[in-house]
């Protein structure tokens, strides 16, 4: 029973982590288009 329990906890705290690293990835790549189309418009294209 208890290495189940490891194991489920393992899984949460993993697929947590992942989930971290894929929002901030997203949120940089977020603010760096963001960033790109100011500079376009800045630029007036």
């Amino acid at each position: 029973m208890k290495s189940g329990l490891l194991v489920l906890m393992t899984v949460a705290v993993v697929s947590v982590g992942l989930h971290g690293m894929i929002s901030k990835e997203f949120k940089s790549l977020e603010k760096k288009y963001v960033i790109s189309v100011q500079y376009e418009h800045g630029r007036g294209i």
